[in-house]
């Protein structure tokens, strides 16, 4: 059961991170300063960008390994499912947004 908690807190984590640079990533195309601040913390607002990525991952997995009681591998399974669904959602999100972008001037 240790496994499945791991793996569903991991599952967890890698969904918020995903969704926080996928929200970061579009408000920095849309904010100057808010990009330019991103670069202000490490040099270059991808790496700050992946710094935050890692600590929600961080973060957000260890709380809910920390919380979690009795994962069921169908639980197991439901949050790998939507990992998976939240990664081609942003890939396709981001792909969308930045021919967007590439189109518009």
């Amino acid at each position: 059961m240790k496994n499945l908690r791991l793996i569903y807190a991991s599952a967890t984590g890698a969904l918020a991170s995903i969704i926080f640079t996928f929200a970061i990533t579009i408000a920095a195309e849309f904010s100057a300063p808010f990009k330019n601040w991103l670069a202000s913390v490490s040099g270059h607002h991808w790496v700050t960008k992946s710094i935050f990525c890692l600590i929600v991952y961080i973060f957000i997995s260890y709380y809910i390994y920390s919380i979690s009681k009795n994962i069921s591998p169908a639980k197991t399974r439901a949050s790998v499912e939507r990992l998976t669904a939240g990664v081609i959602i942003a890939a396709v999100g981001l792909i969308a947004f930045y021919a967007w972008h590439y189109f518009q001037g």
